[in-house]
């Protein structure tokens, strides 16, 4: 028999995606009690990472959804006078999944051939030799696959807010080393992918530019951080900020192969669109900038392990702070009374409630629509080598704007590996993202950067693309309100979007917080805990130590020397 759940609590919350797990922690830390519920047996939610084994478990549940399977009707019983109840259960989000092994994932691994080669004479060279695939699947733990792939800002709320809530002794980064760019070129290599230069010394050791453009580039930076410190004084950006960014910078003399720079490579933050504004373009590239340099010449990081540790950390700080977890829970039905949830139905047990947090996709659908504008495209593809290979043998963590190749998509491909822990050395997992309908755009990816065959090429030599093993690909599709038909006590958050990084889900978590409980602070920064016995001293703790040890030293005659 299942363990009984807390009769009344402050806050349910259903799922345990980031916005989820960051608004449990944050009602949990203010003293709130919070009940958090999640049908499944991981957390994450939209959010998740997994491995090769339950990515395909987490496929069939989606196709499952997609069929019309539905869960267990609520218990009526528990229903009151005078109260109504809501059925909910988590709708279809997940649409036209695809899911292949390439041609080159049949072939023997280079180890393979070589060994054979070698122990041509040998007992064991009878023997077919591994391919691929297999030893793909013999390291299936170690792959870490994100369903929503984004990448953290260094000066972002995220990062302070990991920082200032401690959360981030739950989890470690790294910095995203490469940024990359896609020209589009004539002839026998249809593209270039290039570093794009985004601090002032990349940008005047970038053979890419003349000097007169590099003079220029800075120069207009120069002139984005003057209008982001003071909107109001900066007249130029101001009266041009609803014209097309294309148009602001021919005002500026810059044409070109410079424009492409501004527009098609660093758009990172910039939104999709085919003509987005000066005004936001221009704070894309400020919120890009400003975080150049924080730890290292990329503005960008990522979790090791993949983005779903991000809720499981939050999800922590929640139990620390007395939140109940129940995984593998599904909430039946909520219970509403006039304009307000009261309770919510959990395997035949009624829990009263304050506040109900959920995601667009449980809500029911008298209160929210299928929206097909918030479309967002992904796909994954595996493959063993870098889409841009370099000399040095260190792998590295790339982000490679797609503007090039689909310019009003704001697509993009975050590449991990080893050095993200997200899977074995000299193997890579690239998450393509792209705004809207993908439109051949997954193809052209692969057609033009991999190499999803053994064959040669003209000169008869092997191919030096990075061998491409397998693709899976999908749509997600969102939810919006049908007017004001949610309960004020009602919390709804929208599905990951097409962003790169965590910006939005942020300010909806800060939002929410901020409507439920007005007079309280969004995870404010940690006090520091009074030292017990046995627990290590901080840095603080140490200068305050080595200064008592000078002391004693000086009231003994002793000489200190001096580093």
């Amino acid at each position: 028999m299942e363990d009984p759940l807390p009769a009344s609590v402050d806050l349910v919350v259903v799922g345990t995606g980031l916005g989820e797990a960051m608004l449990a922690a944050a009602a949990a830390r203010s003293g709130c009690s919070v009940l958090h519920l999640d049908d499944a047996n991981y957390y994450g939610g939209e959010w998740a990472s997994f491995n090769l084994r339950t990515i395909d478990e987490w496929a069939e549940r989606e196709k499952r959804r997609e069929r019309g399977e539905m869960p267990p009707e609520p218990v009526a019983s528990l229903i009151k006078e005078g109260e109504t109840l809501q059925r909910i259960y988590r709708r279809p989000t997940i649409r036209n999944f695809k899911d292949e092994w390439t041609e080159a994932s049949a072939a023997p691994t280079t180890a393979a051939v070589e060994a054979t080669a070698d122990d041509a004479a040998s007992e064991d060279a009878a023997l077919a030799p591994p391919t691929w695939r297999e030893a793909v699947d013999e390291h299936w733990r170690r792959f870490s696959i994100d369903i929503s792939p984004k990448v953290l800002l260094s000066r972002g709320d995220l990062v302070r807010t990991l920082c200032d809530s401690e959360v981030s002794a739950y989890a470690e980064f790294k910095l995203v080393d490469r940024l990359l760019g896609v020209t589009v070129k004539e002839g026998a290599e249809p593209i270039d992918i290039h570093r794009i230069p985004c601090s002032r010394g990349d940008i005047f050791d970038s053979e890419a530019l003349s000097m007169l453009d590099k003079r220029r580039l800075m120069k207009l930076l120069q002139l984005c951080m003057q209008w982001h410190a003071a909107p109001e004084k900066c007249d130029v950006i101001r009266e041009a900020a609803r014209t097309p960014f294309f148009d602001f910078l021919a005002t500026q003399n810059i044409q070109g192969s410079l424009a492409n720079l501004l527009t098609r490579s660093l758009s990172f933050l910039s939104p999709a669109g085919e003509c987005p504004t000066t005004e936001a373009s221009i704070e894309g590239l400020c919120r890009f900038m400003d975080s150049v340099g924080v730890f290292g010449a990329s503005p960008f990081l990522v979790p090791l392990y993949g983005s779903g540790e991000l809720p499981q950390c939050f999800a922590r700080l929640c139990a620390v702070f007395g939140g109940v977890y129940c995984l593998g829970r599904a909430v039946e039905g909520i219970v509403q009374r006039e304009d307000r949830v009261v309770a919510v139905l959990v395997a035949g047990q009624r829990v009263e409630c304050g506040h109900l947090l959920l995601t667009s996709a449980f809500a029911p659908e008298q209160w929210m629509k299928e929206d097909p504008s918030s479309t967002v495209s992904r796909a994954v593809l595996f493959s063993h080598g870098s889409v841009k290979e370099e000399e040095e043998e260190k792998e590295s963590i790339s982000l490679l704007n797609l503007g090039g190749l689909a310019p009003a998509a704001g697509a993009r491909l975050l590449e991990v590996g080893f050095e993200a822990c997200t899977a074995p050395r000299g193997y890579y997992v690239a998450h393509v993202t792209t705004s809207g309908a993908s439109s051949g755009l997954v193809d052209d990816v692969i057609e033009k950067m991999y190499e999803k065959s053994e064959d040669k090429n003209d000169d008869g030599e092997k191919s030096t693309k990075p061998r491409l093993l397998r693709r899976m690909e999908w749509s997600q599709t969102g939810y919006s309100a049908v007017g004001d038909r949610v309960p004020e006590n009602v919390g709804v958050l929208r599905l990951p979007d097409a962003t790169a990084d965590y910006r939005n889900v942020m300010e909806e978590a800060k939002s929410l917080f901020a409507r439920f409980w007005p007079d309280r602070d969004f995870l404010p920064r940690a006090l520091k805990k009074a030292q017990e016995d046995g627990e290590p001293f901080d840095a603080r703790d140490e200068q305050e130590i080595a200064s008592e040890e000078v002391k004693e030293k000086e009231e003994n005659g002793e000489t200190t020397v001096s580093e």
